[in-house]
């Protein structure tokens, strides 16, 4: 199963039918889409190839499915962790997985900020918010100085697509 090609095949067939809705938000499947290549082409500028792991620990939102399809489509490793594990716990996951990005958000950032440098292997991180003072780059940056083109990544039937815990 390929999901970069599940996805695009699907925005071709119904572009403008909903992929997500939350609330009064809706996501049509060809935003999906775009915005998904858009976070690719961030990652990917970001030095994410194909293999490296990506970390995502974040509440359920459109952004999160977004994010998760824009690593995908890279070729790299989505690694959702879920937002209830305390430090320790995020310490060893990340000790296994050695994800090269992590991408969260306050108020898991704030208490991921002192335990940081440990994670050498950790090269970027990415805020959904706002930067976290200017100290990360803010996923709106990312997103709005990055190409919503298509990722031009071939994949495989046996690469690996997520990891989870």
């Amino acid at each position: 199963m390929n999901l970069k090609l599940i996805l695009e095949n699907t925005a071709e067939k119904y572009a403008p039918k909903a992929a997500i809705v939350l609330g009064q938000r809706r996501m049509a499947y060809a935003e999906l889409d775009e915005l998904s290549n858009r976070a690719a082409n961030a990652l990917m500028k970001m030095g994410v190839a194909k293999g490296d792991r990506v970390a995502m620990l974040l509440p359920n939102s459109p952004d999160f499915a977004v994010i998760y399809f824009g690593i995908i489509k890279t070729g790299a490793i989505a690694v959702p962790l879920d937002t209830g594990y305390k430090i320790g716990e995020l310490a060893s996951l990340f000790d296994n997985c050695r994800p090269r990005v992590l991408i969260t958000a306050d108020p898991f950032l704030e208490m991921l900020v002192p335990a940081l440098p440990r994670f050498d292997y950790i090269k970027h991180v990415i805020d959904l918010g706002s930067g976290h003072e200017g100290r990360f780059p803010g996923y709106g940056e990312i997103m709005a100085a990055s190409s919503g083109q298509r990722v031009g990544v071939e994949l495989a039937a046996d690469d690996i697509a997520t990891i989870s815990y």
